[in-house]
C-alpha cells in the first residue's frame, strides 16, 4: 500500500489524496480474474521493457567504446555504421573519423542528437515503453473505472466550457515548415469542449506520480524534481502550487489520460485563446506586460498557477498569454520534404505542437496564432507545461 511518498512544501500527498479524486469503483466492478490478468500483462510488459533497456544500454556503451581512439575496435556498432554511411564517409576513413566526431560535442549529445534516431535498439525500447504505459493504463482502468470515464454532462470543477462552432483562424506564425495548411487563413469547425482554467500544477502532477509503479515513476519525473528518502520524488521547495514543467509530451499525455481527460488539440487551444473574434493575444487585442508573465515582466521563471488573473480569456482560461508554453495533442513526423504527416503515437522523430507564451518570450511570440514544435520524447524544458481538455457528452 502506498503511503506518504511526496514531501511537498505545502503538505504531504498521500494515497488518500489519490482516492479522494473520484477514484471510487463503480457498482459494475471488474472481476478479480480480470484484475489478475491485467497485473500479469503489466508484469510481462515490464520485463520486456527492462530487457529492451538492457539491450539499448549495451549498444550505447558499444558506440561510446568504439569512439575512444585508444580502442582498436574495427567494425562500428549498427547506429554508428548507419551514421557514417549516411554521412558519405568511406569505410577506409572510419577509423580516422572517430576523433573528429566528438571534437565539438560530448558523446551523450552525439547519441541524443544523431545515433538514437538510427538505433534499432532505441526503437525497440520505445515500443516496449509504450506497451508498458498502455498496460499500466489498462490496469488502472480496471481499478478505477470512474476516473477513466471520458466526457462529462456538466462542467467539471476547475474547467470551463469552450463553445463549439466555426472558427476562422488567420495564418499562423512560428514553425510552419511542412505545415502548408497553417500558412494561410483556415476555417475550423469544433464541437464544444471543456478546458482547464489553469495549468496543471506540481501538486496535481504529484498525485499522478504517486499512482505510478516505480518502473514508470522515474520515467515521468520532471527534470527539476529530486529523489528523497526511500526513492520518494520531491517537488522543489515552495513550488507545489507552481505549474509543472520539465516533462515530456508523452508524460503530459499520460497524465491527461490518467486523470480521465486529454490534451487539447492545437485548434482547441487556439479557439480558447482567440475566440470567435480572433483576439491577438488570449488576454485581449492589446498586450499589457504588467498583467502576464512574459519576458517583458522580467521574472525569469514561472509563477504560481493562477497568479496572473488578468491574463485571462473572456471564458476565464488563465495564463495562455504567458507563464508557460503548453503541449497540445497534435504530433507529426519530423518533416524532411513536402507536407508533414500527423501521427497518433510518439517516437524519437515525432514533433509535438506547443502553443502559448512563457516567461521567456517576447510579445510577438505570445500571440494566439503563434505555434512551436518540439520533440515529443526526450525533451524536458523549464518553459513548457500543459493543461487538459475533456469532451462534452
Amino acid at each position: 500500500m502506498l503511503v506518504a511518498v511526496f514531501a511537498l512544501s505545502d503538505r504531504a500527498v498521500t494515497a488518500a489524496d489519490v482516492a479522494g479524486r473520484g477514484c471510487l469503483l463503480l457498482q459494475d466492478s471488474p472481476s478479480a480474474a480480470q484484475v489478475t490478468r491485467a497485473e500479469q500483462r503489466f508484469k510481462l510488459a515490464l520485463t520486456k521493457r527492462d530487457s529492451a533497456y538492457a539491450g539499448l544500454l549495451e549498444e550505447y556503451l558499444a558506440c561510446q567504446n568504439w569512439l575512444e581512439p585508444e580502442n582498436e575496435v574495427l567494425a562500428p556498432p549498427h547506429p554508428l555504421e548507419r551514421y557514417l554511411r549516411e554521412s558519405a564517409v568511406s569505410e577506409n576513413e572510419w577509423q580516422t573519423t572517430r576523433t573528429r566526431l566528438l571534437a565539438n560535442i560530448s558523446f551523450a549529445e552525439f547519441w541524443n542528437n544523431s545515433l538514437y534516431k538510427l538505433s534499432r535498439k532505441a526503437t525497440a525500447f520505445a515500443v516496449a515503453s509504450e506497451k508498458l504505459e498502455r498496460s499500466f493504463h489498462a490496469r488502472e482502468k480496471l481499478r478505477h473505472p470512474a476516473r477513466y470515464q471520458r466526457g462529462a454532462d456538466e462542467v467539471p470543477p476547475g474547467m470551463v466550457m469552450i463553445p463549439g462552432g466555426k472558427y476562422l483562424f488567420p495564418a499562423s506564425q512560428g514553425y510552419l515548415v511542412g505545415h502548408h495548411d497553417f500558412q494561410e487563413q483556415r476555417s475550423v469547425k469544433l464541437r464544444s469542449y471543456y478546458l482547464d482554467k489553469r495549468e496543471v500544477s506540481n501538486a496535481d502532477y504529484a498525485r499522478f506520480l504517486l499512482a505510478q509503479p516505480p518502473a514508470l515513476r522515474e520515467e515521468h519525473l520532471p527534470a527539476n524534481w529530486t529523489w528523497g528518502d526511500g526513492g520518494a520524488p520531491l517537488i522543489p521547495d515552495g513550488e507545489a502550487g507552481f505549474p509543472v514543467a520539465e516533462i515530456t509530451w508523452t508524460s503530459a499525455a499520460s497524465y491527461a489520460e490518467w486523470s480521465g481527460k486529454r490534451l487539447p488539440t492545437e485548434n482547441e487551444w487556439q479557439a480558447a485563446a482567440a475566440g470567435f473574434s480572433n483576439r491577438r493575444y488570449p488576454m485581449g487585442n492589446r498586450f499589457d506586460a504588467s498583467k502576464t508573465n512574459t519576458q517583458s515582466l522580467g521574472a525569469g521563471t514561472p509563477r504560481q498557477v493562477g497568479g496572473f488573473p488578468e491574463d485571462s480569456t473572456p471564458h476565464g482560461v488563465m495564463c495562455l498569454t504567458g507563464n508557460l508554453r503548453e503541449w497540445t495533442a497534435d504530433i507529426y513526423q519530423e518533416p524532411a520534404f513536402g507536407k508533414v504527416k500527423a501521427v497518433k503515437s510518439a517516437d524519437s522523430t515525432a514533433l509535438a505542437v506547443v502553443k502559448g507564451g512563457s516567461f521567456r518570450d517576447r510579445p510577438d511570440k505570445c500571440q494566439s496564432k503563434f505555434r512551436w514544435l518540439f520533440p515529443a520524447t526526450g525533451v524536458r524544458l523549464n518553459f513548457i507545461g500543459f493543461r487538459c481538455a475533456l469532451d462534452v457528452k
